[in-house]
């Protein structure tokens, strides 16, 4: 795998969101006339909501390391932080869907764009292995990310929307 090489992308029109609290699904209208409509996924400032990736057929081995890279925009200027986090998990073949199931995320700090309307990128690291759940090539796995409200380092006001994310090679 060369570096930078693309594994997955997503936007925010393929997620799935859990049964219980997830992330808001809404439509940012574009300047032009007529307005786009770029989708997006909310993440509030209060309440640590989820947006669940379902990825039916992991594509590539992982030799090393991986960057899942999100898109977002924030909801008011700000120069503080929000904290965004993303766990990988492998769905096993024999594994009971129902049942109660635990998340290992990685998390960053990431810096608000300047602007309501811009979007910016930034990356989560991954390290190949146990850091995602030990994914390999053809297994199921769902990609969870969500807005760790509690951490002390998310300071940022108003909603994080997320436009949509790569998973890279490093």
């Amino acid at each position: 795998m060369a570096s930078g090489d693309i594994y997955i992308q997503a936007t925010a029109l393929s997620h799935n969101p859990p049964a219980t609290v997830f992330a808001v699904f809404d439509i940012h209208a574009g300047g032009s006339t007529p307005n786009e409509g770029i989708a997006e996924i909310r993440f509030d400032d209060t309440t640590e909501w989820f947006a669940d990736f379902f990825v039916p057929y992991w594509p590539k081995a992982v030799n090393s390391t991986i960057r899942l890279v999100i898109g977002f925009a924030v909801e008011v200027v700000v120069t503080d932080e929000a904290v965004m986090a993303a766990a990988i998990r492998r769905l096993d073949s024999a594994e009971d869907l129902g049942a109660s199931h635990s998340y290992a995320y990685n998390q960053i700090e990431v810096d608000p764009p300047d602007d309501v309307d811009k979007t910016v990128t930034a990356d989560i690291t991954f390290t190949a292995g146990a850091d995602m759940d030990n994914v390999a090539v053809g297994e199921p796995a769902i990609i969870r990310i969500k807005r760790v409200v509690g951490d002390a380092a998310d300071t940022a006001t108003g909603d994080v929307r997320l436009k949509g994310f790569s998973v890279r090679e490093t």
